[in-house]
């Protein structure tokens, strides 16, 4: 007897599969859409504020922008032409969202309307400092120095307004952040501590933790100068090119 012919379709690669799946098309028209009122990479840039990685931070952007959004609206453009030719309003019209998400994302960001990428960094490392410090109980610590135990020694015959502290001389609740944990004053000349992770090649960034009116500086002019951004009332994010 002649066998009979396997009616089993061959498996669907994962990419084939998300393209017709109408589901994953309105995942990727929200994600699109998000992007024009929010920053193309927000999700990157928390992600890597989170894990506590510049690395994560610069290149996968690089290439986010230089391929992802460029084929992804590539092929939104070739998918709706086809969608179109054979009727299939809805997800003609799911494509045809995701290419103008993209375009305005795009247009957004050139004419720097969108937030800002190292603010999304910034809350992605607040919150993982949240998670493993209380904030609270770092301004009790705060109170309770004197302005004089931020001073050091300096080479001239003024003492420098800030001093860094060894593992041992950190109180607990701090004992877990940061490559560097240095102690300075604000504008008002109030005790307020700066945690530093230094990335080599990557750049330094980091938070400082004040009183609660403590105001943030502006940021410095050029491009090494240090950029800030305010996070909560007292506290902000720093950043240095390398």
């Amino acid at each position: 007897m002649p066998r009979e012919a396997s009616t089993k379709r061959p498996t669907s690669t994962l990419f084939a599969s998300l393209v017709e799946s109408d589901i994953a098309l309105s995942l990727l028209a929200l994600a699109a859409w998000s992007t024009v009122f929010l920053e193309p990479s927000w999700l990157s840039d928390w992600i890597a504020g989170f894990l506590n990685s510049a690395f994560l931070w610069s290149v996968p952007k690089a290439c986010f922008f230089l391929l992802g959004w460029p084929v992804l609206f590539v092929l939104a453009c070739i998918r709706f032409i086809q969608d179109l030719r054979s009727q299939q309003k809805m997800r003609m019209a799911l494509w045809l969202s995701i290419a103008v998400g993209i375009v305005l994302a795009y247009a957004q960001l050139k004419m720097n309307q969108t937030w800002s990428s190292q603010a999304f960094f910034a809350r992605g490392l607040l919150t993982r400092v949240d998670i493993r410090t209380d904030i609270d109980a770092v301004r009790t610590w705060l109170t309770s120095l004197d302005p004089n135990d931020c001073m050091t020694e300096g080479y001239s015959s003024e003492p420098q307004p800030w001093r860094y502290l060894s593992r041992k001389d950190q109180p607990k609740v701090l004992q877990r952040q940061g490559d560097n944990v240095r102690l300075e004053l604000d504008a008002e000349g109030r005790p307020s501590v700066r945690l530093e992770w230094d990335q080599s090649k990557d750049g330094s960034f980091g938070l400082v933790i004040g009183h609660r009116d403590m105001k943030t500086p502006p940021s410095e002019p050029g491009m090494y100068g240090e950029k800030r951004t305010e996070l909560r009332p007292g506290i902000y994010f720093w950043y240095e090119e390398a």
